[in-house]
């Protein structure tokens, strides 16, 4: 069995999702944008609410559900194997089982959509598959502006940046999106900070597993057993160990420094060359 790349709390945002559009189909997205489905927590929310915030919902990503029979009236999706979509069952359409990756110019969120049953090939295909959708491009123009990839995809503004990017290196580009993300992360990080501060956070269990993912030890129980193992005698040994790495470092920079060949460092040679 596929473990998912995500953890609990994520895991249950996305189940409770899908069971809202489920239960309320089209009436789902009439007030909400299926391309950024927010939580219920975490940075979502303000700090005057009344219900403290769980820690866990401050992990949890956005969610961008492609549901196109649901989306765009009266459409059906068309089956990329048989090329119609005359004998597409939409109504036994099922959720994939895990969600793709969604990368965005910050951070990532989760592309999230349905298996279509085709009753004239008897074959499955995805709402995000690729013939399927440029069969449908006519109609779907302008609703779906998502790059896919084999297990991930980009959104418009990521593809965007770099495409429209065409002076800069590669590298720097990167460089760029590393420091948004920075930026991004030290800004969540300062919210969760205010959040703690005003005791709007629920306390987890002082306890050496996670009551939230019970196959996750804590830090504590990591240092626990390593004093456990740390015996006198493990101990002196282990001191030894430093010791004699520190002197070795310290000769090998006694002999660096005297060194004035040719060979030799060039910082040393201003010293003592002739």
């Amino acid at each position: 069995m596929t473990v998912p790349r995500y953890g609990v709390a994520q895991r249950q945002f996305i189940l409770d999702l899908r069971g809202q559009i489920d239960i309320k189909q089209h009436a789902c997205f009439h007030v909400n944008d299926w391309r950024n489905l927010t939580p219920a927590g975490g940075k979502c929310v303000g700090l005057t609410s009344p219900k403290k915030i769980e820690t866990d919902s401050f992990y949890v990503k956005s969610v961008a559900s492609w549901v196109p029979h649901l989306l765009i009236p009266k459409h059906v999706p068309c089956c990329p194997h048989c090329k119609k979509n005359t004998h597409v069952d939409t109504a036994s359409s099922r959720w994939v089982a895990f969600p793709k990756i969604l990368y965005g110019m910050t951070s990532h969120k989760y592309l999230d959509t349905k298996l279509y049953p085709c009753r004239a090939c008897n074959r499955e295909f995805t709402g995000c598959h690729k013939e399927s959708l440029a069969l449908d491009a006519q109609v779907i123009a302008g609703c779906f502006n998502v790059c896919l990839a084999g297990k991930h995809a980009v959104d418009a503004e990521l593809h965007s940046f770099i495409v429209n990017a065409p002076d800069s290196s590669s590298a720097r580009v990167a460089r760029h999106l590393q420091k948004l993300c920075s930026d991004t992360h030290f800004s969540d990080y300062q919210i969760f900070l205010h959040a703690v501060r005003a005791e709007r956070t629920k306390s987890a269990p002082a306890n050496k597993v996670s009551r939230f993912d019970i196959r996750q030890p804590t830090m504590l129980a990591a240092l626990d057993e390593q004093m456990a193992n740390a015996t006198p005698v493990n101990r002196v040994r282990d001191g030894l160990t430093r010791e004699m790495r520190n002197l070795k470092w310290r000769l090998q920079s006694a002999r660096a420094a005297l060194d004035i060949t040719e060979d030799g460092p060039a910082r040393n040679k201003l010293c003592f060359r002739r």
